[in-house]
């Protein structure tokens, strides 16, 4: 019984190594017993047209084993540009897609330099075997017009072939009644000038070049074939810049749009952007200009520091306290006739903190009333300070931002693909604006950094560097994606175009002579509060260093950060006090109280960063959350000339 059943098993073994061995015969016997994917012939038809377009014919016959070969092949062109698009483009215009000589499905990449056609379906996968793919295409300005000869320099294979191509051959058709008076053609890899083809004739007199070995991947086939002037239709003056501007057109738009932004923006500044000249700068130690809105002109704009600034103010004046937990900030309003007056601006900050009650937490729930007293308070130092003080030139601006605008339409207009340029080109605007502003702040804060020696700035600084690269890095396969549309020349051309636009924008802001007082009187308060010990020996009658003088320019102090500089000129007044009993006057304000024991600071650290504790509650209750030569005369090579290219299996 068990020698049947291995007799029978051995059987059905032996069936299925029969019906295996038989399949893969078949298989093999498709493909003529190649062990490879390869090009069994590349033969090319080049008809030169009266315009100086060509017509191509290509027939590919590729032999497909199911490696790289799957769904058919691809054929990459270059559309006269160079792999990074720095030269001009010709155009290409596709007109048959065949296999076995039916209509073959087909896409087009287009990288702005190179095309990219692609054979077959993606869901459709070819059996082994011989297929024969024509390609016919046309592409304009591909005569090379001499004094005394024109000429076809033709790359007829290309050289990046991932496959062997058996034979090559190539027909060149001259225009009409045009004699040949010249043929060259060069084998081998890129920049080679073999010689391993012949030159023949057809029946019909054209030139026919021809291999005489297989070309192993990477070595292609170029020929060049001359003939008199005069064959061709003449250019006109208007094709002549038509072709001109085909070619040149983008790179031209860029340019000009660089120098007209540039020249634009420089005139303007000197006409409106200039800051008028400083007077001198001497020490301040009693400041007119309240706190917040010393920060506002000289940002000549609004922050979450403004806002702390305003608030610790009122409340070093007696008119509110803070009270601070681990989680939450307060502000308690105070009734004491005692306090200091209110500038207008605080008064209004006052009146919408405490509209409806007379305490306020700075939370989400908050965030309304909080938005509309900020928003107040903003108002107002818009309407007192916003041209009087300074101007922002916002005008002036537009304009070079729809210069800029222009010059990016005119850019892609010329460009290969335009439409599809023109939309991409709002991409670089938007990130270069973006990394540009970040780039600047990151400048800005090392610079107030080397300033007031706040640890917060270089922090600060270093950490939007950080975005900054990182987002650069990021966006930067994106970006040469986006410039071989338009070439990246011009690309990076108008990237700079959009970052003289980033620059500008705070370049052309620029005081008034009233502004300028201002902000004399600022540098005068930012001096005596970032001055050493030894030199403040130098001031005429400074104050006493008090807990109460403290406190009355700790606010100017975070406006202008430089909380750590003047925290630190207290230092030793600040440790003495520790050891009195009644207190420590300098930590235990009686308008602030806080989590520690005794309440007050702990600490000249939790001091320093009253204001910044306070700004950042501020912006996180009030933030909005969001949802998710010539060839054929010789000096030519392989590789050379116009086509080129390659292509492979998918």
């Amino acid at each position: 019984m068990l020698a049947t059943y291995l007799r029978r098993l051995a059987v059905a073994v032996g069936l299925v190594a029969f019906t295996v061995a038989g399949l893969t015969g078949s298989a093999l016997a498709q493909v003529d017993g190649y062990s490879r994917e390869a090009i069994r012939d590349f033969a090319v038809r080049i008809v030169v047209e009266p315009d100086g377009s060509i017509l191509v014919t290509e027939d590919i016959e590729v032999v497909a084993l199911g490696y790289d070969i799957r769904r058919g092949i691809y054929r990459d062109i270059p559309l006269g540009g160079t792999a990074l698009g720095l030269l001009g483009r010709a155009r290409f215009d596709l007109v048959q897609a065949l296999k076995n000589g039916q209509p073959e499905p087909h896409r087009i990449e287009n990288d702005g330099a190179n095309l990219r056609i692609y054979f077959g379906s993606p869901d459709v996968f070819l059996d082994q075997g011989v297929y024969r793919y024509r390609l016919v295409y046309r592409m304009s300005d591909q005569v090379r017009r001499f004094d005394d000869f024109d000429e076809i320099y033709w790359n007829v294979t290309g050289n990046e072939w991932s496959f062997p191509i058996e034979n090559a051959s190539a027909v060149v058709i001259p225009p009409p009644g045009a004699p040949v008076t010249q043929t060259a053609v060069y084998t081998g890899f890129y920049g080679q000038s073999g010689n391993d083809a012949v030159v023949g004739e057809t029946a019909g007199g054209e030139p026919r070049f021809r291999t005489t070995r297989s070309l192993a991947p990477g070595e292609g086939m170029t020929v060049a074939v001359g003939w008199p002037p005069g064959y061709l239709d003449p250019i006109t003056g208007s094709q002549r810049l038509t072709q001109w501007l085909e070619r040149w057109g983008a790179y031209i738009a860029a340019a000009v749009s660089l120098g007209l932004v540039l020249l634009y923006y420089l005139i303007v500044w000197v006409k409106v952007g200039r800051d008028p000249r400083g007077g001198t700068v001497i020490p301040v130690y009693h400041p007119e200009i309240p706190p917040a809105a010393m920060r506002y002109i000289e940002r000549m704009g609004f922050d979450d520091t403004c806002f702390a600034a305003a608030v610790i103010n009122l409340a070093v004046k007696g008119h509110l306290a803070i009270a601070k937990d681990k989680k939450k900030q307060t502000l308690k309003a105070l009734d004491r006739a005692d306090g200091k007056p209110m500038s207008p601006g605080e008064t209004v900050l006052y009146d919408g903190l405490f509209a409806f009650d007379d305490q306020v937490t700075i939370q989400r729930s908050s965030r309304s009333l909080l938005n509309a007293a900020a928003s107040a308070l903003k108002g107002h130092f818009d309407k007192i300070f916003n041209r009087t003080y300074f101007r922002r030139n916002r005008g002036w601006f537009a304009l070079g931002v729809v210069i800029t605008i222009l010059g990016w339409a005119a850019s892609a207009i010329f460009s290969a693909r335009h439409v599809e340029a023109l939309f991409l080109a709002i991409f670089p605007a938007i990130f270069t604006v973006v990394i540009g502003s970040a780039g600047f702040r990151a400048w800005k804060s090392m610079r107030q950094f080397r300033q007031s020696g706040e640890p917060g700035q270089i922090v600060s600084a270093v950490l939007q560097a950080f975005i900054v690269t990182v987002m650069a890095i990021g966006i930067s396969g994106v970006f040469l994606g986006i410039g071989t549309e338009i070439g990246v020349i011009p690309f990076l051309t108008l990237i700079g175009v959009g970052l003289l636009n980033v620059v500008f924008f705070h370049l052309l802001k620029a005081p008034t002579a009233i502004g300028r007082a201002a902000l004399d009187e600022i540098e005068g308060t930012r001096l005596y509060l970032t001055v050493a010990e030894e030199d403040r020996l130098k001031f005429a009658n400074p104050p006493d260093k008090t807990p109460e003088h403290f406190h009355e320019l700790l606010p100017y102090a975070i406006a202008l950060d430089v909380e750590t500089a003047w925290t630190e000129q207290f230092k030793a007044e600040i440790e003495a006090a520790r050891t009195k009993d009644d207190g420590n006057p300098y930590l235990k304000p009686s308008w602030y109280s806080g989590s520690s024991r005794g309440g007050g600071f702990s600490d000249t650290r939790q001091l320093r960063a009253v204001g910044s504790s306070l700004g950042a509650a501020y912006s996180a209750a009030t933030v909005t959350r969001s949802s998710g030569g010539s060839g054929s005369s010789g000096g030519g090579s392989s590789g050379g000339g116009g086509g080129g290219g390659g292509g492979g299996g998918w």
